[in-house]
């Protein structure tokens, strides 16, 4: 983990001391939609399509004045994949390989900071929506019984690769159930994603937008 998360995890943890009820953790889980890369490649097929996923997200907040709040988001997502492969060897450009409807596997890492703001509140009842800013990692990995299956040999195969994104999501949620110490958050995110070059996908960087549903239990301290 570089240096700036731990700062931000330390920066989490200082804050909740300080300043007691005004900070809150709320993990929990989502479910991410079908995507699916604005890249084709030459035959019209998209370079990547991810299938319904779940994912692990921890939400923290911090409230900086009367409904708004400080929003940190940490998130993992990960699940099957169909991509279409095509490798070159920087370092000897003969060792190249091409693989349409490759079997691959995705995860996604991230941490995120932003805003929350809540706008309504009616019987117990709260309605807010957010804004986060996104950096992470995606490990992206195929399946080598299929490129063997096609290629007989290993000439152009890379395993696995891990290239950076950014993501920009947006959120509206309701608070539901409150109790002394906690709440239930139900949440829809649209979220939208740029990577860098992915050298296993002809070398271009993706981009891509996907929808998640969020339940989340908000721990106040």
């Amino acid at each position: 983990m570089k240096p700036w998360k731990y700062g931000a995890l330390l920066y989490l943890l200082i804050v909740a001391e300080t300043y007691g009820k005004s900070f809150s953790l709320s993990p929990g889980i989502s479910l991410s939609s079908a995507s699916e890369s604005d890249q084709l490649n030459s035959d019209g097929k998209n370079l990547l399509k991810q299938k319904i996923v779940l994912g692990f997200n921890l939400d923290a907040e911090l409230r900086v004045y009367k409904r708004l709040h400080l929003l940190i988001n940490g998130q993992w997502v990960g699940g099957e994949a169909t991509s279409q492969y095509d490798f070159t060897d920087k370092e000897n450009p003969l060792e190249h390989a091409q693989l349409t409807d490759m079997k691959s596997n995705y995860s996604a890492l991230s941490l995120g900071a932003g805003a929350r703001f809540r706008f309504l509140e009616i019987r117990g009842v709260t309605a807010f929506m957010g804004y986060l800013y996104s950096k992470g990692q995606i490990i992206l990995s195929h399946d080598e019984n299929k490129f063997l299956y096609n290629h007989y040999s290993k000439l152009g195969w890379l395993d696995r690769e891990e290239q950076g994104f950014t993501a920009q999501s947006f959120e509206l949620g309701l608070e539901l159930f409150p109790a002394k110490d906690g709440k239930l958050h139900i949440i829809g995110r649209q979220n939208k994603f740029k990577t860098k070059e992915f050298e296993t996908l002809s070398n271009r960087k993706l981009s891509f937008k996907n929808y998640q549903l969020l339940i989340l239990y908000r721990h106040i301290f």
